[in-house]
């Protein structure tokens, strides 16, 4: 069954005048929210914008380890920033991450939060791709460790769609149709994107040595007939981490020839234009083909 987006059972407590603070009383609670749920228009509880529904209260008080659940409900409601980010999918990195500090190494909170979290992961990577906004996502997925098991899957659904999709434009990208695909891969050609890749979990392992390799391709096509471009995508592969050392340092090597065009020598340029082959050549090697 798929993951659902958070809502705070404990604004529909305090709604309905339902005492939560001690120990409760969870017949007596269900008698007067199955009364309130009777007269409510349509069966549906409206608080401040936020739709309650009777299947999905009882579904939470049901579950039997509801008891425990009720301290993480009461604290999340607390920490406003994880509230707004679980509910209305607004996320601030800093002030979440202050929030964040009073659940570490608390394993059960972990099982709690993750089904939850994935919902509003999946749904802000999917406005900040669609949006390019990259270095933004960067920041979400410093949070990634709190997706547990199948969360995951489901949480990183977009990037992997967008890595996959990536991949294959950029290896059937080459100087003839570069003007024609430009438009379709100008998140790489801006600044701030390495983060993004430098922060991906360790399920994208494979498609981040793969998108690089092509990214590296793409500067090699295109460093005479758009020499801007391929230093911008040169220097943001010079900020990535993580890579073997065969791949940085054909990343670098190649960086230096973009970035001193104006102090080479005739023999100079036959000498880079070599060695950029050279580096074609291991790429290819490195990529399996």
């Amino acid at each position: 069954m798929a993951n659902k987006q958070y809502i705070s059972i404990i604004r529909l407590f305090e709604h309905c005048g339902i005492p939560y603070q001690e120990d409760i009383n969870l017949p007596r609670i269900k008698k007067q929210l199955t009364a309130e749920f009777g007269i409510a228009s349509s069966g549906i509880i409206e608080i401040e914008k936020h739709s309650y529904n009777k299947n999905d209260v009882f579904e939470e008080l049901e579950r039997p380890d509801f008891g425990g659940r009720l301290g993480y409900h009461q604290r999340i409601w607390k920490s406003v920033n994880i509230l707004s980010f679980l509910e209305d999918n607004i996320f601030y990195e800093y002030k979440i991450k202050q929030e964040m500090v009073q659940f570490q190494n608390d394993t059960a909170f972990d099982h709690f939060f993750s089904p939850y979290f994935s919902v509003s992961f999946n749904y802000l990577a999917r406005n900040y791709l669609n949006e390019n906004r990259l270095d933004d996502l960067s920041e979400l997925l410093l949070f990634e460790e709190f997706l547990l098991g199948q969360d995951r899957e489901e949480a990183f659904r977009p990037v992997r769609i967008f890595l996959d999709d990536n991949i294959r434009l950029l290896k059937n990208t080459n100087k003839d149709n570069y003007k024609l695909v430009k438009p379709k891969i100008q998140h790489w050609l801006a600044a701030n994107w390495s983060n993004f890749l430098n922060h991906l979990p360790h399920e994208f392992y494979n498609s981040r040595n793969e998108l690089t390799s092509n990214l590296v391709n793409l500067t090699v096509a295109i460093q005479k007939s758009n020499k801007t471009d391929c230093r911008t995508v040169s220097t943001e592969l010079t900020c990535l981490s993580h890579l073997s050392p065969e791949l940085m340092d054909i990343i670098y090597n190649n960086h230096k020839v973009y970035t001193n065009t104006a102090t080479r020598t005739r023999s100079g340029n036959n000498n880079w234009g070599w060695i950029i082959w050279v580096a074609i050549i291991l790429m290819r090697i490195l990529a399996g083909c």
